[in-house]
């Protein structure tokens, strides 16, 4: 038996003479059976020598034509032409060995046998289609011969039954035929879709190489011009910590506002450079959560006593609350996590111009624990929901700050978010501030 392949990968011969192959190995018994049948109707009518030599060349051709057409594998080159032409004479020797039994029978009286034998000729006819593989000449090398013979004798046979029903097999031999073709056709025509698939698919591979080739390289500019980057600014920032301290003792206003417009600015970059650098590691998808137990209580407080002074200089209310008996713990990464929170109390005292901001850690039914973080600033048009959680988009808002930033903030918040599988949640409206909800799994008891 042929070694199972997919079938119109090649061209339109080897994807016919596959489909043949397929058939030509699970036909045999049908065929052999169908060979008895006409062997008992010789019999009957006293031809035994005849129907020993008949049934004894018909098993000759079929194993010759099962080791020659069956066994020969169709993606070689050149072999898949040379089996077509073992299929066609095959198919014809087998076609004529047909005749022979009608040749005998309808020169006899013997009518039960003639029909018999009809119905086996016509059964043939409808199952050598699915044999043959749309190669309607094939098909017709073992119908003309057949079924020829078949309308012939009754034709002979001068009664109106007989012109009857030699009219009707031959109409019915039209028909196959023409469905024979049709099944040609719409096999070249799956093998040229086949074709034009895999030329699809190739290029699409190769597209996406190049894109994660690219993809890599932007990963690996980002990181050699982030720690470029940050020594200069490092430099800077040590340089107005510097210039901070020499106002304060020569009592110079100009030189302490001088330093701490340097900070914000050295202090803006370094966001920058993070945002960059995390919107990076997430395209390539080389960040990858380490999930443990955390306390996003703790959590909590420590966002917020890194933010309060920023806060204070805003002239803003920062707190933050733990709803929950004990220590909330849940399965995340605290890193990631510790980034989400920053980007998402940044964000709210960047666009809060008065009132309040507060962080909220709290358990939530059906286990698990929620972080929130709500203000009492601009908020966020309805519109703009969706948007702002995309790459390099900002909403309408202005920060207030004047430092707009890049828009990779909430970009990068719904991103970590998705890898953390926490549930993110936005409700705002606009004059009357936001409310981001981040819903945590559990930790594992």
């Amino acid at each position: 038996m042929t070694t199972e392949r997919a079938p119109f990968h090649g061209d339109d011969a080897r994807a016919q003479l596959h489909l043949t192959q397929r058939h030509i190995v699970r036909l045999p018994l049908v065929t052999v059976l169908a060979d008895l049948v006409i062997v008992w109707l010789l019999v009957r009518q006293d031809l035994a020598m005849v129907a020993g030599l008949w049934l004894g060349a018909q098993l000759l051709v079929q194993v010759l034509r099962w080791r020659l057409v069956g066994t020969q594998a169709p993606d070689e080159g050149g072999q898949a032409a040379g089996a077509g032409r073992r299929l066609a004479w095959s198919t014809g020797v087998r076609g004529l060995l047909r005749a022979v039994p009608v040749l005998l029978l309808f020169t006899r009286d013997a009518q039960a046998e003639q029909f018999v034998l009809t119905v086996i000729h016509v059964g043939g006819a409808a199952g050598a289609i699915a044999v043959i593989g749309g190669r309607w000449r094939i098909y017709l090398a073992w119908a003309v011969p057949a079924l020829g013979s078949v309308i012939v004798g009754w034709l002979w046979q001068g009664t109106a039954l007989g012109i009857v029903l030699a009219l009707l097999i031959a109409q019915l031999m039209a028909l196959l035929t023409a469905h024979v073709a049709d099944f040609g056709r719409t096999l070249a025509q799956l093998a040229q879709l086949a074709r034009d698939n895999a030329q699809l698919a190739a290029s699409l591979r190769t597209q996406r190489d190049r894109v994660a080739e690219a993809s890599q390289a932007k990963t690996r500019f980002f990181h050699a011009a982030g720690h470029d980057l940050r020594q200069p600014l490092h430099a800077l920032q040590t340089n107005a910590a510097a210039l901070q301290v020499l106002g304060e003792q020569l009592g110079d206003t100009r030189l302490r506002d001088i330093a701490a417009v340097m900070t914000r600015c050295v202090d803006h970059g370094q966001t920058l450079i993070d945002d960059l650098l995390d919107i990076s590691r997430l395209d390539a998808g080389v960040l990858r959560p380490d999930l443990q137990p955390v306390d996003i209580g703790q959590l909590a407080a420590d966002v917020h006593a890194e933010f309060a002074a920023l806060a204070r200089a805003r002239g803003l209310t920062l707190t933050h609350m733990v709803d929950g008996p004990g220590p909330l713990c849940v399965r995340s990464d605290e890193s990631m996590l510790r980034r989400i929170l920053h980007n998402l109390v940044g964000n709210a005292i960047k666009y809060t111009p008065q009132g309040s901001v507060t962080l909220k850690a709290a358990a939530v039914d059906g286990g698990g624990a929620s972080l929130e973080v709500v203000d009492t600033g601009c908020g966020i048009a309805p519109h703009e929901h969706e948007r702002v959680f995309g790459e390099f988009q900002r909403g309408s808002a202005t920060a207030t700050d004047g430092q707009p930033g890049l828009g990779l903030g909430l970009a990068i918040v719904r991103r970590m978010a998705g890898l953390l599988e926490a549930e993110l949640k936005l409700d705002s409206t606009p004059g009357r501030g936001t409310r981001v909800t981040l819903r945590l799994p559990p930790a594992a008891a």
